[in-house]
């Protein structure tokens, strides 16, 4: 579990109630597996907006294992 993911820079303020739609900076788990990402806004220097009763995003992901390169090895002539 990470507390201090990457931060995201908000274009402009957000008055209470409205709406902005951003995209996240995000660093997978390097597990395979399924996880639940859980976004809390924080005023910085201030807090964290869940520890103010306001409710965190969360989104289940699924990390799927890396892919393993495929193709021909072959080596070049020695010249012996």
């Amino acid at each position: 579990m990470s507390y201090n993911g990457a931060r995201t820079e908000l274009a402009r303020p957000v008055a209470p109630g409205e709406a902005l739609e951003t995209w996240q900076k995000v660093t997978a788990p390097a597990a395979p597996g399924e996880y639940l990402l859980e976004l809390d806004p924080v005023f910085e220097r201030v807090a964290w907006f869940s520890t103010r009763g306001v409710a965190t995003c969360q989104q289940p992901v699924t990390i799927e294992p890396a892919e393993l390169p495929t193709g021909t090895v072959s080596a070049a002539p020695s010249g012996r």
